[in-house]
């Protein structure tokens, strides 16, 4: 678990020995896989992500091309990557769509959308219901079938950047900060494994807190300040970052991956 400026781990494995989903360490002995933009041109080299697997990465988008960012989520890229197949159902489908915003984004960034399910990542699924992200009924079903479930089990919206064109429901991007929010993450992956029939995740009994420091600066001043952008991840010993927007990185300082 972690909330970019504590990483909860369990003390009885090795960090840099596991392989982090939804997060992009910078760290060349850290198997991560995650979907955020990472590189700001063609030319950084960032050589901490030797070890991740990144869809953006895969197709060498970097800042510089942001318009054809990666649009889905990280469940959608390892579906894709695994060649797995959900059931013939269509609440499973519908709580695809909910990963990550991924029919809001269809609805506000539909070429890019279709675009990566058409040629990238063609999740049959996602691209088989693609062009009934934009109607009215398909929210109505979202309401229905989806978000009226997470609402009786009292979880909140959480980070709600954007909303639907229609009905204006919220993304429902739940984030949890500390090992205490564990019952409202076993909400979520119940709803999973109840719609899915996927096998519910075991979490661990106790963490350890790795505590680091979170900021956010301007990429111009970065690189004026470093010189280029290789160098300011290796002068402030990075641990993870993301590039949100064309002008901005956020990133963590601080955390050191050992089990010492």
């Amino acid at each position: 678990m972690y909330n970019y400026t504590t990483l909860y781990v369990d003390p009885a494995l090795d960090p840099r020995e596991c392989v982090w989903v939804d997060l992009d360490i910078y760290d060349p002995a850290c198997g991560s896989i995650g979907h955020h933009i990472l590189r700001p041109t063609p030319t950084d080299r960032i050589p901490g992500h030797r070890s991740s697997v990144n869809p953006n990465l895969l197709r060498g988008i970097d800042q510089t091309d942001f318009i054809h960012k990666y649009p889905l989520g990280t469940i959608h890229f390892l579906l894709w990557l695994h060649d797995v197949r959900l059931r013939n159902k269509r609440a499973c489908t519908l709580l695809l769509w909910l990963a990550d915003s991924a029919w809001i984004n269809a609805q506000r960034y539909r070429a890019n959308v279709r675009e990566w399910l058409t040629h990238w990542i063609t999740v049959p699924e996602l691209l088989s219901t693609f062009e009934q992200t934009a109607t009215s009924d398909f929210e109505a079903e979202m309401q229905a079938q989806v978000l009226s479930k997470l609402q009786l089990a009292e979880l909140q919206p959480g980070n709600v950047q954007n909303v639907s064109q229609h009905l204006g429901l919220g993304g429902h991007q739940c984030a949890w900060d500390k090992p205490d929010d564990l019952p409202q993450v076993r909400r979520v992956t119940d709803l999973i494994y109840r719609t899915t029939g996927w096998r519910a995740p075991l979490f661990p009994r106790e963490f350890k807190a790795i505590q680091g420091v979170r900021h956010a600066a301007r990429l111009p001043e970065l690189m004026q300040k470093h010189g280029s952008f290789d160098r300011f991840l290796a002068n402030e010993k990075m641990c993870s970052y993301v590039i949100p927007n064309k002008d901005r990185v956020n990133y963590t300082t601080g955390i050191v991956m050992s089990n010492e």
